[in-house]
């Protein structure tokens, strides 16, 4: 990484940041856990359990809609409905049994946590409930819960919180900043307090019982991030580009594509099937930014004088079929052999 970033700082200096520009992407494994789901009315209310996760809605005898993604390029996701309030509760075990939840419920005077929104999805292995979708101005503290149905055999949950974001705008808020703007005039020091800022998310999810949570943090995010400033350290950018949202782009966890379908642990049996609704946002089947970009053509310099074009089907990203619909080799000899140190270093777009 560092040597990337090092070979393309001319680029980085002449274009400056962006998606379409210079960036780094971080994206992180999922945060799955199987665990039973418990879904049903106590008091008139809906209860949603699994793990040491506990949710009551707010409302009495309230009815579920599907809810759907209405703009794919709305990045807050526009929804269908408003989906429902519910009150999150940290449970002080595991909820595996409806009885035992219960028989708590009853005995106990619950200490809630926060109020949080619910909202009902659907993908090819049935319902999903969807806590927090939405990236909001501080940061992200949503997770996915996936009951078992007649087409996904395993059910538990899939936390979409998002560390390093909300670690980002812990920061910035103590300086007067919102998550989007940048931190000009920064040192590496403050990156290490971004990096604090994370390692005390650990301790303090590992204090409440999150044990999910915290051995996440401590096994994928904390590595990675240090690996990017010992890169951006490495290749000798400053430490402001780490603040700068349009150059570092945490993107959130992976999507099933793939061979990542094995991370997702069984809650879904399709490859490419979108999980969440930010997925669904991405590349789903009903209302997708790939599926109303259509399709793409793909241009690229191969070995031995070929150049390869391709035509990619975006849509089918979210299919097994896959995206490629038409690929043509094109023989031009000599073409390698023209091309020296200098030229093949030319920025895209730039003529000689």
């Amino acid at each position: 990484l560092a040597n990337f970033l090092s070979i393309y700082k001319p680029y980085f200096e002449k274009f400056g940041v962006g998606y379409r520009k210079m960036c780094v992407e971080i994206r992180f494994n999922p945060l799955v856990v199987n665990s039973n789901v418990l879904c049903f009315e106590y008091n008139n209310k809906f209860v949603i359990a699994t793990g040491n996760y506990l949710f009551i809605s707010n409302d009495e005898n309230i009815s579920f809609e599907e809810t759907f993604v209405t703009d794919p390029y709305n990045h807050s996701l526009k929804l269908s409905n408003d989906g429902f309030k519910f009150i999150e509760y940290n449970l002080p075990f595991q909820a595996d049994s409806q009885d035992l939840l219960i028989e708590y419920l009853d005995n106990n005077n619950l200490e809630e946590e926060k109020e949080v929104d619910i909202y009902l999805f659907s993908n090819r292995d049935g319902i999903y409930y969807a806590i927090n979708p939405r990236l909001e101005s501080n940061g992200n503290y949503g997770m996915n819960i996936y009951p078992i149905t007649e087409a996904r055999g395993r059910s538990g949950y899939i936390i979409t919180e998002r560390f390093f974001l909300n670690a980002l705008y812990n920061f910035k808020n103590k300086k007067g900043l919102t998550l989007r703007d940048s931190f000009i005039n920064s040192t590496y020091d403050d990156v290490d307090e971004v990096i604090s800022i994370i390692e005390e998310y650990a301790k303090y999810y590992e204090e409440i019982g999150k044990l999910d949570k915290s051995d996440y943090i401590r096994r994928h995010v904390l590595p990675l991030i240090k690996v990017y400033e010992k890169a951006l350290k490495l290749a000798e950018y400053s430490s402001d580009v780490f603040f700068d949202k349009n150059f570092t782009i945490d993107t959130g966890m992976i999507c099933n594509l793939g061979r990542a379908i094995h991370l997702f642990k069984g809650l879904t049996s399709f490859i490419n099937e979108p999980l969440t609704p930010v997925h669904e946002r991405n590349y789903g089947r009903h209302c997708s930014t790939m599926k109303e970009e259509n399709c793409v053509w793909l241009l690229g310099c191969d070995y031995d004088d070929n150049i390869v074009m391709e035509k990619l089907e975006l849509f089918n990203t979210a299919s097994t079929k896959g995206q490629l619909s038409f690929k043509k080799v094109l023989k031009i000899e000599g073409i390698n052999a023209n091309i020296n140190s200098e030229s093949k270093y030319l920025y895209p777009g730039e003529s000689k």
